[in-house]
C-alpha cells in the first residue's frame, strides 16, 4: 500500500497544480508568457523556494522550542513564521522575472505568481501526502482533497498578488515599485498568516468539541 500511495501521492500533487497553472496561462489569451519561463518560476517555487522555507522554518522551530516549548512553537511556526518565510521565499523569483521583456503589465505579474505559489504547493501538498500515507488510505484522501482544493490555492493567490502589485508597478517610479511590492508582500503574508490560524483554530476547537 506505501508504495501504491507514494506513487498516488505524486500524481496528487502534481497534476492538480500543473492543471491550474495551465488554466491561468491558458486564460491570459492576448498575451501569453513563453512556457519556459513559467515553468522555471514553478520550478523556482517548487525547489528553491520550498528548500529555502524549511530550512529557516525548521531553525526557527528550534529556537522557537528552546524558548517556549514544542506545542507552542509548532503553533507558532505555523501562524506566524511560515507565512513571513515562505511568500518572500516564493515571490523572490519575480524580482527577476520583472526585469525581462515579458513582464509588463498585472496580469502577467499574477500569472507568474500564481506560477511560483503553485509550485510551492505541489511540494508541500506531496510532503504532507506522503506524512499521512500511515494513516490509512481515507485519512490520506481527505488531507489530498482538502490541501489541493484549499491550500494550494491559497499558495497561488497570494503570491499572484505580490506579483500583479509587481506588475502593477513596473512602468512607475522606484519609490512606487518598493512601497508596491511591500504593500503585496504584506497582503501575501496577511493571506496566509490569516489561512493558517483558521486552520489551527479549526483543530483545536474540533478537539475540544
Amino acid at each position: 500500500m506505501s508504495t501504491v500511495l507514494l506513487f498516488l501521492s505524486i500524481l496528487a500533487s502534481t497534476v492538480p497544480m500543473v492543471a491550474c497553472l495551465g488554466l491561468i496561462w491558458w486564460l491570459d489569451r492576448y498575451n501569453r508568457e513563453p512556457v519556459p519561463l513559467v515553468a522555471a518560476v514553478f520550478a523556482w517555487g517548487a525547489i528553491f523556494a520550498v528548500i529555502g522555507s524549511l530550512a529557516i522554518n525548521t531553525l526557527g522551530n528550534s529556537i522557537l522550542a528552546h524558548l517556549a516549548g514544542d506545542a507552542n512553537a509548532s503553533l507558532l511556526v505555523t501562524m506566524f513564521l511560515a507565512p513571513l518565510v515562505e511568500e518572500p521565499m516564493k515571490a523572490a523569483i519575480l524580482l527577476l522575472v520583472a526585469q525581462t521583456r515579458w513582464f509588463e503589465n498585472t496580469t502577467d505579474g499574477f500569472v507568474y505568481g500564481a506560477a511560483a505559489g503553485l509550485g510551492f504547493a505541489m511540494t508541500e501538498n506531496f510532503l504532507y501526502f506522503q506524512s499521512h500515507a500511515d494513516a490509512g488510505f481515507g485519512q490520506w484522501l481527505y488531507v489530498v482533497i482538502m490541501r489541493t482544493t484549499c491550500s494550494g490555492l491559497m499558495h497561488a493567490l497570494a503570491t499572484s498578488v505580490v506579483g500583479a502589485a509587481l506588475g502593477w508597478a513596473k512602468c512607475r517610479s522606484g519609490d512606487v515599485k518598493i512601497i508596491s511590492l511591500l504593500m503585496g508582500l504584506a497582503t501575501a503574508m496577511a493571506i496566509h498568516g490569516v489561512w493558517n490560524t483558521l486552520i489551527v483554530l479549526g483543530i483545536y476547537i474540533g478537539g475540544q468539541a
